[in-house]
């Protein structure tokens, strides 16, 4: 007699694991297009030639407020070149995420042809899930203790479905 209640509890921890693939890869993929293409952008624009200071007792005023011009363009220089190095960093750690995200759809899949390594990959994500949430969970307020404990439970049910409930499934 065939067993039909833990295919069904595989596929939806399978799914669960694909579905959240998809949906950090998307947001990941958009991140890293826009913050990409910005970069490239900015990348390719020539700055404008140094200007050289002037001198105060010759040009008076005018050469005063040409000097203070051209400090404040090196200060606003330096802070476009640490927004730069910023998206650079955002650009590479939504690629991280990407691959991350990857890695979840792979692993759903795997779950979901029932190989040995998808199931180990998930139950240690799982205990990750619970080391992370577990040790952020008293630390919130209510309604986010709330939305963590949804994801303490998530996991601990991918645990079971995993682990102990159908592992002969």
């Amino acid at each position: 007699m065939k067993r039909v209640g833990p295919v069904r509890h595989v596929k939806i921890v399978a799914n669960g694991f694909r579905a959240t693939g998809l949906l950090l890869g998307l947001l990941s993929l958009i991140l890293l297009f826009m913050f990409g293409g910005s970069l490239f952008l900015a990348a390719h624009q020539q700055s404008p030639p140094p200007s050289h200071p002037l001198d105060i007792h010759i040009y008076g005023i005018v050469g005063l407020l040409q000097n203070g011009a051209i400090g404040l363009g090196q200060g606003l220089n330096f802070l476009a070149a640490l927004g730069l190095w910023l998206g650079v960093l955002v650009a590479v750690v939504s690629l991280l995420f990407l691959l991350f995200a990857l890695f979840l759809f792979l692993v759903g899949r795997g779950v979901a042809a029932r190989t040995g390594w998808a199931r180990i990959a998930a139950a240690l994500l799982a205990v990750l899930v619970l080391l992370v949430c577990g040790s952020v969970l008293f630390n919130l307020t209510r309604e986010a203790a709330t939305i963590v404990g949804l994801c303490m439970l998530t996991a601990l049910y991918s645990l079971w479905v995993l682990g102990w409930r159908y592992r002969d499934a």
